[in-house]
């Protein structure tokens, strides 16, 4: 394992945390020793989260449970529900990086996420005190543009992660267990994209919650 970086901080709503987060985590572990997951109290670009901030952390604990299993280092962080929404990303890597001052701290985002980057708070900040990573699909064709955009215009350190990342989104994922719920899919059918989206100890807390009934998006 490469150790040019120390910590890297994967945010995100995490409304479910899926399979594409998953690889993403494990792509980013080729390139550091550890992982922490960081969920959003709720991200100012985000006008509210289906699933409570507790039950979005507990899914990822759950998580890391079974990724530790494989020797992954990882964790949670519910450091951003500690404060008052909406949730700064530079805020959260500060504080992290006053509680491993000796450590070196990289951000995970996705080549979605990182074509927004120029409408986070402090971007700049961001690019001058962190690096970043960025996890893609091999066939994004779109995502090298991004990172050079943003390596030109922010003077941002990027490790670029191409991978075989599933192509799920927490969106699809969430509408299909309300149509599965109401009885419109069959559980396990063979269309169903929670069967390639969705690890099984995930799925059994969010039924088990009822999670994702009674939200329109």
């Amino acid at each position: 394992m490469a150790e040019n970086l120390d910590i890297v901080v994967f945010g995100g709503s995490f409304d479910p945390p899926h399979a594409g987060h998953e690889q993403m985590a494990r792509l980013a572990l080729t390139r550091a020793s550890r992982l922490i997951f960081m969920p959003a109290h709720r991200s100012p670009l985000k006008h509210a989260q289906p699933a409570r901030f507790e039950q979005r952390v507990r899914m990822l604990e759950i998580v890391c449970a079974r990724l530790a299993k494989n020797g992954l280092s990882v964790s949670v962080t519910d450091m951003e529900g500690k404060r008052p929404p909406p949730s700064y990303t530079i805020e959260s890597l500060r504080e992290i990086q006053s509680q491993n001052p000796s450590l070196r701290i990289s951000l995970l985002v996705g080549s979605d996420s990182l074509a927004d980057f120029a409408s986070w708070k402090d971007p700049d900040a961001i690019a001058r005190e962190f690096d970043l990573m960025v996890a893609y699909r091999i066939t994004d064709k779109e995502a090298e543009s991004s990172i050079r955009k943003v390596e030109s215009e922010f003077k941002a350190r990027i490790t670029a992660l191409p991978g075989e990342i599933p192509g799920c989104a927490s969106r699809d994922i969430r509408r299909w267990i309300r149509s599965e719920a109401s009885g419109l899919v069959k559980e396990g059918g063979e269309e169903s994209l929670l069967k390639d989206c969705m690890a099984r100890d995930v799925l059994d807390y969010i039924r088990a919650q009822g999670l994702y009934l009674n939200v329109s998006n």
